[in-house]
């Protein structure tokens, strides 16, 4: 799970993607990670 965000991010970063968009993408990851952790 955690590769594929942090692929994800590294390509939107790579694609032109903006600090905030960024951002939204960490805070999502870290606001679903105890669910994760759960399976």
């Amino acid at each position: 799970f955690l590769n594929c965000i942090l692929q994800g991010m590294s390509i939107s970063a790579r694609e032109g993607a903006d600090f905030t968009k960024i951002m939204q993408i960490a805070e999502t990851t870290l606001r679903l990670w105890p669910q994760v952790l759960q399976r």
